[in-house]
């Protein structure tokens, strides 16, 4: 083959590959954009690291973590149970029937909308893609599901999702949050939908819905649910400021926004614990101050549980521990939480990490993958 025709053959090529690669960047580009809870997890932490961590807690995430306050006025009440009327015993409904948390965790499951990317499209221009995509989520089926659960009295979703696994471990099974989001939004975009189409009680009654959801979330022990909860919250009271904003009602508008700036800081302290509390964990020196946190009864019980796991199993997130076993402070320090009064779903993460500290290599590397992957 002649040199130029080799050429002009290579030229070819590139020309096709920097062709094809604009229209990859220009279909991404257009993708409307989704940002879900998942949270990047370092497989090792630096000893600096776990020190920085440490001091953004004590100064700065755990104070705001103990001021944690919500506005009980934007709640759905759950409807009464009907009286037994007289004569036998009616046969008691499934549990599905009854608890709140578990028709949720079906929509949230729901093979349907398990790969579903729903924007949060209120703030979206008129027009644009995410706003369509996001309203075209307002008659799912699974709205209807989620508008009824909300209604419902609710147990722990971390409960029903180890019912489902048949998990029994220290580390609860969580929700993929882009689902979970998603059945959010598209709940929100019923309510666009009833403002649109002059049913203001209606709007009013299912934005309640969302917040009502998450904060149902954010009463579960697992605190990424936790995160997921006041992230639902927030949308939800985000888009009730603006439907209040947009009917001309100023004074539940200011109400709404103010409850806002107290959500915001909730959702900004609760994402930082969960990151920070692993951090802080990887060293064993830090541990001694994440038990005297862990007791600390007027934090979140979410944030408490984080805390005890760091300390029982932060060694995962430390090569020498990994390989050569937990350092002895931190064995030190769970044992005192050992017999300390601590609520039941607490008192069994002291005993399994108490009990992991015995391991040989191979189990502490399953173990260390468990509470890296939860």
């Amino acid at each position: 083959m002649k040199s130029s025709t080799h050429k002009r053959i290579v030229l070819a090529g590139f020309g096709c590959a920097a062709a094809l690669a604009v229209l990859v960047v220009a279909a991404l580009l257009s993708v409307p954009h989704f940002d879900s809870e998942s949270l990047a997890k370092p497989s090792r932490y630096s000893a600096g690291h776990a020190a920085a961590a440490l001091d953004s807690l004590r100064t700065e995430t755990l104070p705001a973590l103990d001021g944690m306050r919500h506005d009980d006025r934007y709640v759905l009440r759950p409807r009464p149970r009907p009286r037994p009327s007289p004569g036998p015993s009616p046969r008691p409904l499934p549990r599905s029937g009854r608890d709140g948390a578990v028709a949720a965790v079906h929509v949230w499951r729901d093979p349907e909308i398990a790969l579903e990317r729903v924007p949060y499209g209120d703030t979206a221009p008129l027009g644009s893609a995410e706003r369509r995509q996001w309203m075209a989520t307002a008659q799912w089926a699974q709205v209807d599901s989620l508008l009824e659960a909300a209604t419902r009295p609710w147990g722990q979703v971390s409960d029903v999702l180890a019912a489902l696994d048949s998990s029994a471990d220290p580390f609860l099974p969580v929700l993929d949050p882009i689902p979970v989001l998603s059945a959010g939004r598209a709940l929100l975009a019923r309510g666009r939908w009833d403002v649109e189409h002059g049913r203001p009680a209606d709007a009013d009654s299912v934005v309640r819905a969302a917040i009502t959801v998450g904060r149902h979330l954010q009463d579960d022990l697992a605190l990424p649910h936790v995160v997921l909860g006041a992230r639902i919250e927030r949308e939800a009271v985000q888009m009730l400021a603006a439907v209040y904003h947009n009917a001309g009602r100023f004074a539940q508008r200011d109400r709404a926004d103010a409850y806002l700036a107290r959500v915001d800081s909730n959702l900004a302290a609760l994402r930082h614990g969960l990151s920070q509390i692993r951090a802080a964990g990887a060293l064993a020196d830090n541990t001694a101050a994440l038990v005297g946190w862990a007791r600390h009864d007027a934090l979140p019980l979410a944030v408490r549980r984080e805390l005890i796991l760091a300390v029982a199993f932060g060694w995962a997130y430390s090569d020498p521990e990994t390989r050569g076993g937990p350092a002895d402070g931190r064995k030190e320090a769970l044992a005192q939480l050992a017999g300390a009064n601590l609520p039941a779903e607490l008192e069994g993460i002291v005993r399994r990490g108490t009990a992991a500290f015995g391991y040989n290599l191979l189990r502490r590397l399953a173990v260390a993958w468990r509470y890296k992957t939860t």
